[in-house]
């Protein structure tokens, strides 16, 4: 349920509660506040959650870019190395 939907369906049982006797009135009035309230929560949980899954995304993101250029290091160390001569193994009778 969006915010506007929620909003009239609690205008909605508001105007019916205002309508029955103060003693049954009394209670249902404490419990719109308390759906409210916990109304209020979830949609406050929920932007942590949809904020917590951006963070996330965009960590994915940068672990996939350092991965990329990790792998072009490498392949570029391995050329390097590729490259380089090798020096002979010493001959016998060298210490």
């Amino acid at each position: 349920m969006n915010r506007p939907e929620f909003e009239r369906e609690m205008s909605r049982l508001n105007e019916s509660i205002a309508a029955l006797p103060p003693a049954e009135r009394a209670k249902l009035e404490r419990l719109a506040v308390e759906t409210v309230e916990r109304h209020q929560e979830i949609v406050r949980a929920s932007l942590r959650g949809h904020r917590a899954i951006e963070r996330l995304e965009l960590a994915q993101e940068n672990l996939r870019e350092a991965c990329e250029r990790l792998v072009a290091l490498a392949g570029q160390a391995g050329e390097t190395l590729g490259r380089v001569r090798r020096a002979p193994p010493p001959g016998p009778g060298l210490n």
